[in-house]
């Protein structure tokens, strides 16, 4: 999908067809295409909802409840989500896309759906949105769980160093929505690399969401947060997150044996 989006899946195949692509060229096929993006699947939920509802501040080019098939919100309904900054995008140029996508995936019967937004809150909320989890309890499909371990979920293109076209101070309303996900974050965080120092994370294992309930963090989207960065004595903190998450037996930490 990215390789679609990015004008990168066409220049291929103009150069399997024979044709010379030069430099030039190649930028050209890729303006027309999308130079930035963000793309992350969501694995659960219900589709027909996401569109109506979840997303209803965007206008959609075509009816999703029309043809797309809903489901409850703990039933596997894999589907995947693209950002773009973009202008609007003509119903013959998304013909075209749905046609590349269809293509390149060897998918004839794939449903693509578009929304657009000129407002800074809809696409913040969008974001927000787009990078929540969706994935909240492996119980639902363990096989699944299994198989997308370590998965590489959220994904961005381009150079995101152009001059910002609006800031959080265009916003208005609730003053939740200037609290923004971080998807290049996130990219890192399922890559294994720290966002902060750029050094490999070492994973000591998952901690029960309850526990996370009136601790100071900050939430990076896609169900990852940043707790702050006063240390607690060694162990202390693994031994209280779990203490609080209903667990009270002995915790190993380090070789030495923890609240018994």
């Amino acid at each position: 999908i990215k390789q679609v989006l990015s004008g990168e899946w066409e220049i291929e195949r103009r150069r399997d067809r024979g044709e010379r692509i030069s430099r030039q060229r190649k930028e050209d096929i890729r303006a027309w295409w999308f130079p930035e993006g963000l793309r992350r699947w969501h694995f659960f939920g219900d589709l027909v909802k996401e569109l109506g509802e979840g997303m209803k501040g965007l206008a959609w080019v075509d009816n999703a409840s029309e043809s797309s098939s809903g489901g409850r919100g703990d039933r596997y309904n894999p589907h995947v989500n693209v950002l773009v900054s973009y202008g609007f995008i003509t119903r013959g140029k998304f013909r075209r896309i749905k046609r590349a996508l269809r293509a390149a995936l060897q998918e004839p019967d794939l449903i693509v759906h578009y929304g657009y937004t000129r407002e800074p809150a809809r696409m913040v909320h969008a974001l927000k949105y787009i990078t929540r989890a969706t994935f909240l309890d492996w119980m639902w499909a363990p096989d699944v769980a299994a198989s997308i371990y370590n998965f590489h979920n959220a994904q961005v293109w381009g150079k995101w160093d152009g001059e910002p076209v609006w800031s959080l101070d265009n916003l208005e309303g609730d003053p939740e929505l200037a609290v923004l996900p971080d998807p290049l974050a996130v990219e890192s965080l399922e890559s294994g690399i720290c966002p902060r120092c750029g050094k490999p994370l070492d994973w000591a294992g998952p901690f029960p969401i309850k526990a996370l309930a009136g601790m100071e963090k900050q939430d990076l989207g896609a169900g990852y947060c940043e707790l702050e960065q006063v240390r607690a004595p060694p162990g202390m903190k693994a031994v209280m997150m779990l203490r609080a998450a209903g667990y009270h037996g002995p915790v190993i930490v380090e070789g030495e044996i923890c609240g018994n």
